[in-house]
């Protein structure tokens, strides 16, 4: 049987690359699919965008099917083992092990090629086609499956089985039937007594009025209020006949398509529709008159099976081979692909590109955290026009998935947009020429590019090529785009081999052309470098210059974006370095012999807003050459001219809330460009989630517009986006919180192999109220256990008894006097439990006793703790228990006494270090009598350890920053401390990279233990919470993504050699779990 499968988004790799059918099913309003392979795959298909892999069960089987008993619904599996496994999965994300039956069809040497089921006499059965016979098994009762009989060929009127390949049940005047196609003929069978089932009709290839349509493949059925039909596949046709009377199945249409696959048929309450794949290419019949059958659409798609399902209120077709592609087919007669979605808001855009396509103008932002591409028209800058997006995801591992850039080029008078991923290690080709509708050209896979972060296009001769930087590869491969649906791989160029130094950790590209030679430019963020390579022959590159910061003048600390420009004659590569907040002109006009022209430094020569500057562009705008570059830390575009590359001259800039620009709230990428005699700027908000519109109006910045879904809309980085463990009844559970969804889901992690989800807590459902939970604390009190849930928008913390993990209860809502909290911490003084919390809002510091649950109580406030409070840790040192505050806007840590939790007292403060500027978070550990902190910058890219032993002087014993002894700190975001072994251990997530294990046990001389995105892929780039955990005797880390808040598992027992275990799926919208 083929039930209705949901599309996966873009592409899933699965295997073997053979047709097979998948199985889905639809419980409590959520669909999933059982995808056939080694092990089989349960996937949550309910919103068909974002699909989540949420089990997997242990068995080989390309051939199964879903069966309802008794109200549950099982999967019937035949193993390559010759076991026929049978697995209650009524609760998909939980599937348990039925029973299993051996060798169900004895010795036969054909082997299975379907596997069904049917319903007579009150009773299930799994039907199993093999060679000439089906294999009847009643599984009624699934713990104890029997054998029933065989249907074979040659036996009670039944002469069309001869190697049957599907088998299908259906009903006609309340009868159950059963149609069977063998290689070359169809039999219809009674089945009202299974263990007696007799031929009623057979339907032969060309005889009676039947037409022939080949090697028989498929068939299925479709119902409707003038009978039931049968629709019957061939390997060149697909018929249709009446079998309302079985006894005497009518011819009703043939539609010859050459080359066909597989076939399935789509049917809801208003709508019958066909889908026949053939190579290549798949049919969409119109069912809806079974009688009148007709041809609508034929539409280009990867060739494999094929099937269709009603989900997210639309339509959808998808084929299941080594991929799964999908297609909305709401509207049949114009099918679209899934990933293409009506034009919207740019979510947490990172990198942005300007293009004029056939006349008008648009700008392309991509989201590394949505796996989005939209696309916006600015043809009038007043009023932009989202038009559409092309959408991907983490758990389809889709063709979009992490776009990190995006370049603009054109062939054949056709437009595309070349964009590389960081979580598919991939390049995508889109085709944009409507950018209202663009399609996925192609896509690239890179075995061995990990994290490409950009991508750069050149011409030589008549080819076109994209040269694409491997972050985390130490390296660029180069790429044939000439024909943009086929690109052939090509040079990879390593650091370290044939001239080329400073291609390490390669984060920006950028192309130019020099004389008659092609060149690219390439800033390596962590070696601190620039490298030029002519690339004119793209199978022989040639490093012709190499620049290291502080060497001849050079200064090049953590240079990020890098782009050609030519002025005068010369040409020149603008360099922006985060870690100098500085940009450097370099005239490069001999590629072989560069040189500094300038330097712009920030709070110099008045260039007021460089501070630790990542992103910029250049632009000619008239007679003159202009430069526009951003500054996260200040919400502010500085502008400059650069005409004169040697004497650069700063011009007026956009300040975030002054002059119309409202959507500088975290400024990224900013392209700009010149149409139509004016200068258009786009600038990527990313923490306001939108894009500022600017044009260049003589020297200085005008606004234009805005589109924006505002920082609302964000998880800032002044909270804790939600992941913590508790051990409970002995068993140890994930807590993980979904601000977008208002969730927090608990998951069983005592098995971390198999991780289960148990319950959800969601806002404003049985009485818990927790709008935006942002972070989760956990504590034990006079033996019942508590989750502290911290709501953003609801000004609260709600008391979460979490006792039996499964049926979670409101007991307290603590929202007096309180406003942002951003993070909470449990404790126990002299044996009595405390909630410490800071209040961002009102920079005040509660103290709350909460021995009773359900009647916490106030014991302190201590108002002006810290301006702009980010966070807070409690420790407990050799003589006191110390709270300590941060903030990121103000690079401060306060240290708070709360040894007396009704007289807390600030005791110091550590200020004024350059590597504690934009502290993001702060955990410590007391080992014997020595307690110390670790602290994470997200300005500075480093993690600091201060000894806090002394509270009254703490000492900064040393600090790490990302690039130095291979550590891969880029924008960490959080971090947690624990003694694993012999040792101290840190695990820092990386906003803007992956995870990464830093051993503190000298914390004089912290060192790299393990960098995860290294280890385990790029897949976890980008994490924002982390939690270490102990389960038994062994060691995990938590971690949470900025992609789909998923949260990966980690074996972390050994530091210097982590093992990846699993994913913790969102499963915010399922019934089974509220």
């Amino acid at each position: 049987m083929r039930g209705t499968v949901v599309m996966l988004l873009a592409v899933v790799a699965l295997a073997p690359a053979v047709a097979y059918a998948a199985e889905t099913t639809d419980l409590d309003g959520s669909a999933f699919v059982f995808v056939p392979g080694d092990p089989v795959k349960v996937v949550d298909v309910t919103q068909p965008y974002v699909p989540l892999e949420v089990a997997t069960i242990p068995i080989q089987s390309w051939e199964l099917s879903q069966v309802p008993v008794n109200g549950n619904t099982y999967l019937v599996a035949m193993g390559t083992d010759d076991i026929l496994h049978i697995w209650d999965v009524t609760v998909p994300y939980r599937p348990v092990p039925a029973s299993s039956l051996p060798a169900p069809i004895g010795d036969d040497p054909l082997g299975v090629t379907d596997v069904d089921w049917a319903e007579a006499d009150g009773r299930t059965f799994a039907l199993i086609s093999a060679g000439d016979s089906i294999h009847v098994i009643d599984v009624t009762d699934p713990q104890n499956p029997s054998r029933t009989g065989e249907i074979r060929n040659g036996e009670r009127r039944i002469d069309a089985l001869g190697g049957v390949v599907d088998a299908e049940q259906f009903w006609a005047d309340q009868m159950p039937y059963l149609i069977v196609a063998g290689s070359d003929a169809v039999q219809i069978i009674g089945f009202d007594v299974p263990t007696e089932p007799e031929g009623i009709s057979v339907i032969r290839q060309g005889e009676y009025g039947f037409g022939t349509v080949g090697g028989l493949l498929d068939v299925d059925i479709a119902a409707s209020e003038s009978g039931v039909y049968a629709l019957i596949m061939g390997a060149h046709s697909v018929m249709v006949a009446d079998i309302t009377d079985p006894g005497h199945p009518v011819h009703v249409d043939t539609f010859v398509h050459m080359n066909l696959v597989d076939m399935d048929v789509l049917q809801t309450e208003d709508t019958s529709y066909a889908l026949a794949m053939c190579i290549d290419k798949m049919h969409i019949i119109d069912m809806r008159d079974p009688n009148r059958p007709v041809e609508i659409s034929d539409i280009p798609i990867s060739t494999a099976d094929v099937a269709g399902i009603e989900a997210d209120g639309r339509l959808w077709a998808l084929s299941v081979g080594e991929t799964i592609d999908a297609l909305d087919i709401t509207n049949p007669e114009s099918p679209m692909p899934a990933y293409v979605r009506e034009g919207g808001f740019s979510y947490a855009p990172e990198a942005t590109e300007i293009a004029v396509i056939d006349g008008d103008l648009y700008v392309l932002t991509a989201s590394v955290g949505r796996s989005t591409i939209q696309i916006t028209e600015i043809t009038d800058p007043a009023n932009p026009v989202p038009v559409s997006a092309v959408v991907g995801g983490q758990h389809a591992h889709g063709i979009i998935h992490g776009p990190h850039d995006v370049a603009v080029t054109e062939a054949d008078g056709r437009t595309y947009a070349v964009v590389p991923n960081v979580y598919s290690n991939s390049m995508a080709i889109l085709d944009i020429t409507d950018p209202r509708s663009p399609t996925i050209e192609s896509n690239v896979e890179f075995p061995t590019l990990r994290v490409p972060t950009s991508v750069a296009i050149f011409d030589s001769g008549s080819s076109k090529y994209a040269a694409v930087a491997g972050h985390y590869a130490e390296s660029i491969r180069l790429l044939d785009i000439t024909d943009p649906g086929a690109p052939v791989l090509g040079v990879l160029i390593r650091d370290g081999q044939y001239g080329f130094e400073a291609v390490g950790d390669p984060l920006s590209l950028d192309a130019v052309t020099i004389g008659n030679s092609s060149y690219i430019l390439v800033s390596s963020y962590f070696e601190n470098a620039v490298q030029v390579i002519d690339v004119t022959d793209p199978d022989s590159p040639v490093p012709t210059a190499a620049l290291f910061d502080r060497i001849d003048g050079y200064t090049l600390g953590g240079p990020h974006e890098i782009k050609a420009v030519q002025i005068g004659g010369e040409t020149f590569a603008v360099v922006a370095a985060a870690y100098d907040s500085s940009i450097s002109i370099i005239d490069i006009t001999d590629p072989r012999s560069p040189s500094l022209a300038s330097r712009m430094t920030d709070g110099r020569g008045g260039f007021d807003h460089l501070d630790t500057v990542q992103y910029l562009d250049v632009v000619s705008h008239g007679d003159r050459t202009l430069l526009v570059a951003t500054s996260y830390f200040d919400h502010t575009v500085q502008l400059a001219d650069i005409t004169d590359p040697r004497a650069p001259e700063p011009l007026p800039s956009a300040v975030q809330g002054q002059d119309g620009f409202d959507a500088l709230v975290g400024p990224t990428d900013v392209a700009v460009a010149s149409h139509g005699g004016i200068a258009y700027v786009a600038v990527a908000d990313y923490f306001g989630n939108g894009i500022q519109i600017a044009e260049i109006d003589g020297l200085s910045l005008k606004a234009a517009s805005t589109v924006s879904a505002g920082p609302q809309e964000s998880l800032p980085l002044a909270i804790t986006t939600g992941v913590q463990s508790a051990t409970i009844s002995g068993r140890t559970y994930a807590l993980t919180a979904s601000p977008a969804q208002d969730v927090v889901q608990i998951t069983d992690i005592t098995n971390p192999i198999t991780p289960t989800a148990v319950s959800l807590i969601r806002h404003g459902e049985d009485g818990f109220v927790m709008d935006n939970p942002a972070g989760i604390e956990v504590g034990e009190i006079s033996g019942g256990h508590y989750a502290f849930v911290a709501g953003v928008d609801s000004e609260s913390v709600q008391v979460v008894d979490i006792s039996e993990p499964d049926d979670p209860k409101p007991v307290y809502l603590m929202r007096d006097g309180l406003g942002w909290v951003v993070e909470t911490e449990f404790l126990l003084i002299d044996r009595m439990p405390y909630l410490v919390m800071v209040d961002r809002t009102n920079d005040t510091l509660h103290i709350m006793d909460v021995s009773d649950p359900a009647g916490p109580e106030r014991v302190a406030v201590l108002p002006d703790v810290i301006s702009s409070a980010q966070g807070v840790d409690v420790i407990r040192t050799a003589e006191k228990v110390l709270a300590l505050v941060f903030s990121f806007d103000h690079h401060t840590v306060h240290i708070i006494d709360i040894t007396d939790p009704a007289n807390p007292h600030q005791v110091s403060a550590i200020s004024g270090e350059k590597y504690l500027q934009a502290v993001t978070d702060l955990d410590s550990i007391t080992i014997g009598t020595r307690t110390l902190s670790a602290i994470s910058s997200y300005k500075t890219d480093t993690v600091s350890v201060v000894d806090i032993t002394d509270p009254l002087n703490p000492v900064l014993l040393s600090s790490v920053q990302g690039g130095e002894g291979g550590h891969y700190l880029h924008s960490p975001e959080s971090l947690q401390v624990a003694a694993i072994g012999d040792g101290v251990f840190v695990a820092v997530a990386n906003g803007n990279d992956s995870l990464q294990l830093m051993d503190i046990t000298d914390p004089l001389r912290p060192v790299l233990a393990a960098p995860i995105g290294m280890v385990n892929g790029s897949s976890i780039y980008g994490t924002t919470d982390v939690e270490i955990v102990k389960i038994g005797a062994d060691w995990y880390v938590l971690f949470q993504t900025i992609d789909g808040n998923i949260t990966p598992l980690l074996d972390i027992t050994d530091p210097y050699g982590p093992v990846d275990m699993s994913l913790i799926p969102p499963l915010h919208h399922l019934e089974q779990l509220r």
